[in-house]
This record gives structure tokens, sequence and C-alpha cells, in this order.
């Protein structure tokens, strides 16, 4: 790219960022062997205006799954490992809920999202489990699917991979990936712990919209599930990432993996389903810690990454030898995509697509769906003041997710699971919806209550795995 197109490109990005109201954001282009451009754009701290620059933390969140996906390699090359070896040889203890799986499922099924379980995530917010504790309750989760028949994503066996790479090298995988590819890509800026990005003089503070509103919101701690999505970094050092993977394994005078390897990384293992529902995208594939996306004919890899008030992505054009890496202090927003988009329609000579116009689009239809389910709830509500509430309320225990709190106040049914607080609004006789702020989003939710034949309440379910044709997840109520 010239730099007539880099200048047109940096305007495009600071309107598109007013119009998506995200508070700050940085970019890394990559072309050949040398980084275009590495740039910050808007605040990394509201309040303070404190700008943005190349060199400020942002959590890259599932960006972190490719690292993860590498250090397996590296490993297997190394001969401590293999990918396709059951990880029980590893990992005696591990025990999924399908004992198919659990005498079956390794690393490869693992880190491309094969396993037959669906994702779960709700269990990642329990920060009272270590690492350990989340395997461990792996064999609590039924699955929805056989092993290998499906994509579904998945942050608990990502993490799982994570922790074997660490156990087999008598270390962890925070080691690990210190070891192997931090240290060797000169990433010394970049960490895996919230804590670490905290405590740095340059970080972005996460930022949510909430009622039209861009707020703060406080620091999630993912360090138990890091393997899946932990890593913090910069556009400066992100673009070593990107160069190394566009490079085929190395990095200036190192080689960090074979060039056999990250092929492997980039070839499709399963079909998924692409975040972008656009004639463009006509088919998606996972491989191994990567998405592997066609993009107008070209050949693209990528991953999204997001956690609590961070939204980022790494793509590139492999055959192009083009990359970016976008982050930014908003969840949930598109911006990272669209202007990722942008710069391939740019940098191959191509007709621009509106991207904001399309994905804007879709952003008031979901906004219009939400307000309509609002409504009814609220017509619904007044059947709640002549009913025996009482009845629902207690405690209710699964042995994988722990215990849900049902209480009654104020003549409303209010639950807490976890740090998570919500009231219950009636839907219909045994079917209630709360609404749960789990950061990132607010994720509507149902809650049905089953009771026996003498009218007395004995569990309750709800979907907490993502998927339409999945079980919904049961607590038992106790006595």
């Amino acid at each position: 790219m010239n730099n007539e197109q880099l200048a047109a490109f940096r305007s495009y990005v600071q309107t598109e960022m007013e119009k998506w109201q995200v508070p700050g954001l940085s970019i890394a282009v990559v072309q050949g062997n040398e980084v275009m451009m590495a740039e910050g754009f808007g605040y990394r701290d509201i309040e303070k205006k404190l700008a943005v620059t190349p060199d400020t933390l942002f959590a890259i969140g599932s960006c972190t799954k490719a690292f993860t996906a590498l250090a397996a390699g590296q490993l297997m090359e190394e001969g401590k490992i293999d990918l396709d070896t059951p990880v029980i040889n590893y990992l005696p203890t591990f025990k999924m809920h399908d004992p198919v799986a659990t005498e079956q499922l390794t690393l490869r099924d693992m880190l491309c999202h094969r396993s037959g379980l669906p994702r779960h995530d709700l269990l990642l917010f329990n920060e009272k489990l270590s690492r350990e504790d989340l395997i461990a309750r792996l064999r609590y989760l039924e699955p929805s699917q056989p092993i290998r028949y499906k994509f579904q994503y998945n942050n608990l066996l990502i993490t799982t991979a994570g922790y074997i790479l660490g156990h087999m090298e008598g270390t962890s995988w925070e080691q690990v990936i210190q070891n192997y590819i931090l240290g060797p890509l000169d990433m010394t800026e970049s960490c895996m712990s919230i804590y670490d990005l905290k405590q740095s003089a340059n970080h972005a503070v996460p930022y949510v919209e909430k009622e039209g509103c861009i707020v703060s919101t406080p620091y999630h701690n993912i360090d138990a599930f890091g393997p899946a999505g932990s890593i913090n970094s910069n556009a400066k050092e992100m673009a070593s990432w990107v160069l190394m993977n566009l490079n085929k394994g190395r990095y200036k005078d190192r080689t960090l993996v074979s060039e056999k390897y990250i092929a492997e990384m980039q070839t499709p293992l399963i079909n998924s389903h692409s975040y972008v529902n656009q004639k463009e995208f006509l088919v998606s594939c996972y491989g191994l810690g990567w998405l592997i996306e066609p993009y107008r004919g070209y050949q693209m890899i990528l991953h999204d990454g997001g956690i609590d008030g961070y939204s980022a992505l790494t793509a590139f054009l492999p055959n192009n030898n083009l990359g970016i890496v976008v982050l930014t202090n908003k969840n949930s927003t598109p911006l990272p995509r669209m202007i990722a988009f942008n710069l391939f329609d740019r940098a191959l000579g191509l007709d621009e697509v509106d991207w904001s116009g399309r994905f804007w689009e879709d952003y008031e239809r979901a906004k219009s769906q939400e307000e309509e389910q609002q409504a009814q709830i609220c017509k619904s509500n007044h059947q709640q003041a002549s009913r025996a509430l009482l009845k629902y309320a207690g405690t209710y225990t699964h042995p994988g997710y722990g215990d849900i709190f049902i209480t009654l106040r104020d003549e409303k049914l209010h639950m807490k699971l976890y740090a998570f607080e919500s009231v219950l609004s009636c839907k219909d006789r045994s079917t209630f919806r709360l609404d749960l702020d789990i950061g990132m989003m607010v994720v509507p939710l149902n809650m049905t209550f089953q009771e026996s034949s003498a009218g007395k309440i004995e569990s309750l379910s709800m979907p907490l795995n993502y998927e339409p044709d999945a079980k919904e997840t049961v607590f038992i109520k106790q006595l």
C-alpha cells in the first residue's frame, strides 16, 4: 500500500470509530516483510484523555487461541507430544461426560473445536475455579454431538489443551507461551494476566455501551482459561506475530516452527460458521487455532477476540503477504472486521464494500428485535403479582456449574449465579426470562421450572450452551 492509500484508510478508520462509538483503537498493517503502519487512534482512557499509541496494551481475547495452537506444534516438533494421541495418555485424570470422547479426544480435536461438547461458557465466569477445577468439571457437562461430528466452539477444551502443554513441560501454559513464542518474537510488553495488564502504565481501559452511553466496565479476570483468551498485547508486538505467520514460521533469523506446521494450522479441519452472514462469505472452516474464510476470492486466515470491554481481530491473506491487527477497547463491536475488510479492498484494488452500512443494518435489526421482546415481557409481568412465587425460591445445584440461588424480594423473583444477579420476568406458567449482564453483552435467557404432579418444584433448566439443538442444563432443587 502506498502513502496515499494509507492516508485514505486512516480517514476511514477515524470516521467509523466515531460512528460506532469506539473510544480507542490500535492498528498494525504488515505487507511483505515490512510493518507499513502501527498507529493508535482515540483514547485508551476517556476520563483522563489519554491517547492510544502503538504501544498501548489491549486484551486480544480469542486471538490467543492461535498462540496455543502454535505452541502445540512446537512441542510436537520437539517430540514431546503428538496432536493425534488421545489426551488421556498425557493427562490420566482427564474425563468427559461421554466415555468415547474420554478415550479418543486428541489435542487436534480440541484445537479445532470438534469435541462434541457445546460451549458452556458461563462456567468460565466462576472466578473461584482454578484451571484444574475447570478441567475436572468437564465430566459433568453433557455433549450435544458425537466426537468429530460438528464444529462447536469451546473455550473449556482449548483451556485443557493449553494446560496439557504446560503439564508436559513440567510448567504452565503461560511459561510455554513465554518461552516458545513471546520471547523469540521480542514481544516483551505482552502479558498473559489481567493483573499484569492493569499494572501497565500504557493500557487501554475497557468500555461497554449501555443505554447509548460509553461507560467503563470492570476488568474480567480470565486467567483460569488463559489458553483460550488471556493474552494482552499491542499493535507493534502483534505485528511481529503476523510477520512470523506470513513468513511461514520464521521471524528475523529465527525459525519458531516449520513451514509444514504453519500450513497445517491454516488447513481446514472442520466446517464452521462465518460470523458474517454476507454473500462474500460462502464458506467458513476452522484449522488449528485459526478460522479459514475466503474473502472475495482470496484466501483469508483470521481470528476474532472479545472479552469484557475489548474487541480484537488478527487477519491476513497469506498468498498476498498482507496482514492486519485491530485492537479496540469496546466489546462486541464489528469495527475490527470492518476495518480489516476495508484495508483488504483497498490493497487488492477492489471496489470497496460498504461494510459499515451492512453491519449497521444488522445492529438496528437486532436492537429492534430486542425492544419487541422486552415489550412482550412487560405485557406478561402483570401475571406475577397474582401468582404464588414463593415455591420457586431456593437453592438449585448442578455438579459442573455449582449453585443458583432464587429468592423472593419485593414480590419479584431474583436469581444469583456467581457474581451475576438478575430479576426474573414471567413469560408463562413455568418459564421466566432473565437478562444476564456478562460484561461483554447482556444475554437474554429463559429459565424453566419443573414441578412434580403434586405441584412441588423439583428443578430448573436453562439453555447455557449456545446451541439450539443441545439439551438445557438442569439444576436440581436442594431440600
